[in-house]
């Protein structure tokens, strides 16, 4: 019997991964592939962002973070991911970039007010 395997085709030939789960104080990200948005639901409370990458992920990675919150809030990175927290203000977005350099994604830009 012939086993069948499905492959996902990954960014730049497929589409980036767009991440957006719910408000929770601990957002565990898996990072499956070469291009991921990750932008959680506005924050009402601080939040620790740890990162966990698929053996399948490529140095050089991107990762676009979208941070909106509802006052004074933070994003402070974890496991898997080194940069300095993101502390918000109220009704704004801000991002930050991120690339894998196979051991953690570190960020690659500072952040930025986009609303």
């Amino acid at each position: 019997m012939a086993t069948t395997t499905t492959a996902t085709i990954k960014h730049p030939f497929g589409l980036a991964d767009h991440q957006q789960p719910a408000h929770a104080t601990t957002q565990e990200v898996a990072i499956t592939n070469n291009l991921t948005i990750f932008e959680p639901a506005i924050a009402t409370a601080n939040v620790t962002m740890n990162v966990t990458v698929d053996s399948e992920v490529k140095k050089g990675a991107l990762l676009l973070v979208k941070f909106k919150t509802t006052g004074t809030e933070t994003l402070t990175f974890g496991t898997g991911i080194e940069g300095v927290l993101i502390t918000g203000s109220a009704g704004k977005t801000r991002t930050k970039l991120f690339m894998y350099t196979g051991t953690n994604f570190d960020a690659i830009s500072f952040v930025e007010l986009i609303d």
